[in-house]
């Protein structure tokens, strides 16, 4: 993106400034990126866990495969059934109907749920995956079929669109199992060149298998959807789970005391947009979900049209209008792919702005970062007991320790201590730009993982916490319209949303309200508890419990090493 463009984008968002509006036939206004309803209040329903006994208010949780213990190339494994289904989810009491997703679900239970299919695997003993595609012929999201998929001219509108192709992120697989983009399959049994069923395990057309070792540290993975074309569609669809592996090494942590319990909280943090009840004013081309649904942009909304007058709603550059313009530039097609989205609306575990109460000890989340394009850069801050819901930025909360990552545990503890927002580029007026280099709390780039332990010993009963992010959106070089918090500047005139109320979304900020309750604290001070775990860790470097260091031998004892 130009410096020229973003100077003008942020100049027309702060005058509220705009003449030239995007046309289409018979259509009027149609910007790109529409709004989800404004009144959707944050922090009245709890944070959907794992299985049935972590529902909410509202019956949302994640739920869990079941597994099946088989003999398979004569090892034991674990088999797991499940099926990639439309269903319907109540998302918040707020929003005008069910959302309507795809997704994976457990066979034997067929629980139809966001995010289902929840995978507890352990380290040394394969999985055996099996995703049976049930999906409709009509896909519930805009697609660009004039995407180049393929040699010869082939286009994304010369495949199927229930197409799908299971990837395990982070996982380490035979290549005929890893989901490549064209191993795409559907439910009828047509499928992509590169598609093959695991050897020796029987499968019926529109299954396909998946094999995963699991010689692996305990980490936090997670598969989603991969096909050719339509894989940022699928997976913002709802077609992802969690894959957690664990192993003797993290047991023994547990048992230990040095790690609060095998699994954790899961914090699977995404932005979403949703359909409005009057979408057909903001987008009167729409023609996908009803209001409640997922909304996505549809729209590649020029910088500068064709007659050189500039778009202050515009988000990107078009070749015919680039200097020097590109030549050969297709006209664009009506729906549109677009290049990144920045959604309005923070979903965690499937619930909008959810919260979650703790004990007054040391308790564990594992993070994932399943946001297409959005950074998310978090502190955890005080509740401001004036204004319930927002967080009092500059005050830390809890210490955050993080002890892994995608990667496995980490040598030795990264102590994140709420101290740090996010640094901002001082050449930029508008404060949209942070420093890229840093330094960071903690901050986390799309698909990324973190296991953290938030120290909660010593907290009052009744005390809350707000999970705050304060990124910008692009990464590092952001933009005022993908912002969304509480008294943000009104910016319809510039193709966002309205200033945000009180207590109500859209925001992007505050993620997450942690709330501490009564209870007994850890017997082990934490001091004490930091040492003891950072002995474990680098033991576990060292005895070849976790992959070795790529520098210093593996020892993360030397002097040198970036964490001490």
């Amino acid at each position: 993106m130009s410096n020229n463009r973003r100077d003008f984008l942020k100049k027309a968002a702060l005058a509220g400034a705009g003449a030239a509006l995007y046309h289409t036939a018979g259509k009027g206004r149609a910007w790109a990126f529409a709004q989800s309803p404004t009144r959707i209040r944050k922090f009245v329903t709890s944070l959907p866990g794992l299985g049935p006994s972590a529902q909410n208010e509202i019956g949302q949780y994640l739920p869990l495969a079941t597994k099946h213990t088989i003999n398979f190339a004569g090892r034991p494994t674990d088999l797991y059934n499940v099926a990639v289904t439309q269903f319907s989810e109540w998302m918040h009491p707020d929003l005008p109907g069910k959302t309507n997703f795809f997704g994976y679900t457990d066979v034997s239970t067929f629980d139809q749920k966001y995010l289902a299919g929840a995978i507890v695997a352990k380290r040394g003993t394969p999985v055996l995956l099996a995703v049976t595609n049930q999906l409709p012929e009509r896909h519930i999201l805009p697609v660009d079929p004039t995407m180049m998929a393929g040699e010869n001219g082939l286009t994304v509108g010369d495949f199927p669109t229930n197409r799908i192709a299971t990837h395990l992120h982070g996982g380490a697989t035979p290549w005929f199992s890893d989901g490549t983009p064209f191993q795409w399959f559907t439910p009828s049994g047509r499928h992509g060149a590169s598609f093959m069923n695991v050897p020796g395990f029987p499968a019926l057309p529109g299954t396909g298998t998946y094999y995963y070792p699991n010689d692996q540290s305990a980490r936090l993975a997670w598969y989603h959807d991969h096909a050719i074309g339509i894989t940022r569609l699928n997976a913002y669809a709802g077609i992802a789970s969690a894959y957690i592996i664990t192993d003797d090494f993290e047991g023994a942590l547990v048992n230990a005391g040095l790690l609060p319990d095998l699994i954790g909280i899961p914090l699977i943090i995404q932005d979403k947009g949703f359909v409005p009840k009057h979408i057909f004013e903001l987008d009167p081309s729409w023609r996908w979900g009803d209001p409640g649904d997922l909304w996505y942009p549809h729209k590649y909304e020029v910088t500068t049209f064709r007659d050189g007058a500039e778009n202050p709603r515009g988000r990107w550059d078009w070749g015919p209008t680039v200097d020097p313009p590109s030549s050969g530039t297709m006209p664009l097609p009506r729906t549109s792919v677009i290049p990144e989205a920045f959604f309005d609306t923070i979903v965690i575990n499937g619930g909008l702005y959810p919260k979650v109460s703790v004990a007054p000890k040391r308790v564990r989340f594992r993070l994932l970062n399943g946001s297409q394009a959005r950074f998310y850069h978090l502190n955890l801050y005080p509740e401001a007991v004036a204004n319930p819901g927002e967080a009092r930025v500059g005050t830390p909360g809890p210490v955050m320790y993080q002890v892994g990552s995608e990667g496995g545990f980490l040598p030795v503890v990264a102590i994140h201590d709420n101290a740090t927002p996010i640094p901002l580029d001082p050449s930029d007026p508008s404060d949209n730009t942070a420093v890229a280099d840093g330094p960071f709390n903690l901050l986390l780039a799309p698909a990324e993982r973190a296991d953290v332990v938030i120290d909660f010993n010593g907290v009052p009963a009744g005390s809350s916490f707000i999970l705050y992010n304060d990124a910008p959106a692009p990464f590092p070089g952001g933009e005022a319209v993908n912002e969304y918090f509480t008294g943000d500047p009104d910016q319809q005139q510039s193709g966002g949303a309205p200033t945000t109320a009180f207590g109500h979304g859209p925001n992007t900020r505050t993620l997450l309200k942690i709330v501490v309750g009564a209870g007994n604290g850890d017997s082990v001070p934490t001091h004490t508890w930091l040492a003891h775990l950072n002995t474990q860790l680098r033991t576990g470097f060292l005895n070849g419990s976790q992959p070795g260091l790529l520098f210093h031998d593996g020892d993360p004892s030397s002097p040198a090493f970036p964490f001490l």
